[in-house]
């Protein structure tokens, strides 16, 4: 949710400077929570975005929103569809959309592009294992991709089994474990978020491995 609050902030104090008024529609649960919610799953969901229900679009003079963040993917649609028979412009931050025109996003590549090219110029780093976040969520996708060309480009063979999923939180830690069963522990590990570095950090010291060496 950080990147939320940070965007969220931002928007407030620009808004605030030029007098504009802001409203603020925002889900209690993340787009991240979607594995935890198990058999009431739908009832959640359903119940978390009826907040977008309340959007008088009558009263607006334009949206913005922070796509890859939603529960659910057809509510993007349905806002977009509703601001298009309204008229007020929309722009989505921090992904792309099919359904926007347009939408405000970082090249998230490049970053990871240099923290493995870090890892294996500067630390010698032979073997180089990768934690995901979401499979098939955009930013993980991307950061997957980065992964892979990073390695290709130092003839370094990509290796399934040196690949996992944490969902951007605590299950970075069953992937380490299953490394560790499957005897793949590397010279380094590279999450796709700091939050999952940090649960993966904390296992691996408890387990007596020295991080970093």
């Amino acid at each position: 949710w950080d990147c939320e609050s940070q965007v969220v902030e931002g928007v407030f104090r620009k808004c605030e400077k030029n007098d504009i008024n802001l409203l603020i529609f925002s889900t209690l649960v993340s787009a991240e929570d979607k594995q935890n919610f198990g058999d009431e799953r739908q009832n959640i969901i359903k119940g978390e975005t009826e907040i977008f229900n309340l959007i008088n679009y009558d009263m607006l003079d334009g949206l913005l929103i922070i796509g890859d963040s939603f529960l659910d993917m057809e509510w993007v649609e349905k806002i977009a569809l509703e601001c298009k028979r309204h008229n007020v412009p929309i722009v989505n931050i921090n992904s792309k959309n099919p359904f926007i025109k347009h939408n405000v996003y970082l090249d998230r590549s490049c970053s990871l592009d240099l923290v493995i090219e870090h890892l294996i110029e500067v630390h010698k780093c032979k073997t180089v294992n990768f934690i995901g976040g979401i499979p098939g969520h955009e930013i993980s996708e991307e950061r997957l991709e980065s992964y892979k060309r990073s390695l290709l480009k130092y003839n370094i063979p990509v290796e399934e089994r040196r690949i996992g999923f944490g969902y951007f939180w605590n299950q970075a830690v069953d992937v380490v474990k299953r490394f560790i069963l499957d005897n793949v522990i590397p010279d380094a590990i590279v999450c796709a978020n700091d939050t999952m570095a940090l649960f993966v950090m904390d296992f691996l010291r408890n387990s007596g491995y020295k991080v970093p060496e």
